[in-house]
């Protein structure tokens, strides 16, 4: 557990997540970064096996690049998230996408996530 969470914050967080979202890098980094971390994930449930501190350091930032790509949140290239979104649809990423949903589902977040309002905490912030 902890070595897939020094893993995600180095390589997604401070890596793909930045890259795209604050500094405004293509969103092909992030498609590049969820990509190399589904091959770190077993083939079906969570990073561990059961829900884990994997997922509460996970959550936020793959539920949130999903609603910023969605709604064209951050400084990458205008146009780039919804051809992003577009491209998770595909088998390529089915697994990571998985992953994402089964997070979305597990109820201790389900119960604090908000997407209306994190959505308009980030529109506000980055655009």
């Amino acid at each position: 557990m902890r070595l897939f969470v020094a893993y995600f914050e180095a390589k997604f967080v401070e890596g793909a997540f930045n890259a795209v979202f604050m500094r405004g890098e293509s969103t092909r980094v992030i498609l590049d970064a969820l990509v190399d971390l589904q091959d770190r994930l077993p083939a079906t449930g969570f990073a561990c096996g059961s829900w884990s501190m994997a997922e509460m350091a996970a959550a936020p930032f793959l539920v949130r690049t999903w609603m910023m790509l969605e709604h064209e949140i951050g400084k990458y290239p205008l146009g780039e998230g919804k051809e992003a979104i577009a491209a998770l649809r595909t088998d390529r990423y089915a697994r990571v996408v998985g992953y994402v949903e089964d997070i979305k589902a597990h109820p201790s977040f389900k119960n604090t996530w908000v997407e209306v309002r994190a959505c308009l905490s980030a529109e506000c912030a980055h655009r």
